[in-house]
């Protein structure tokens, strides 16, 4: 098997919360939202809404 010694000893539990990469695991609702498919598609029509309301500005 693996016998090398891993270069970072502290857990990857405890290494997911630092001050500068907070938030890698997502919360239960967060993965809810990833996987339900009206969420997806309300969010596909707001993003529309914005994209079209920039690309007006830009004319």
């Amino acid at each position: 098997m693996d016998t090398k010694q891993h270069k970072i000893k502290i857990p990857w539990s405890e290494r997911a919360y630092t001050d500068w990469n907070f938030g890698m695991y997502p919360t239960p609702f967060e993965q809810w939202k990833r996987k339900c498919v009206i969420w997806q598609f309300i969010r596909f029509i707001i993003l529309s809404l914005k994209f079209k309301k920039t690309a007006a500005v830009n004319e």
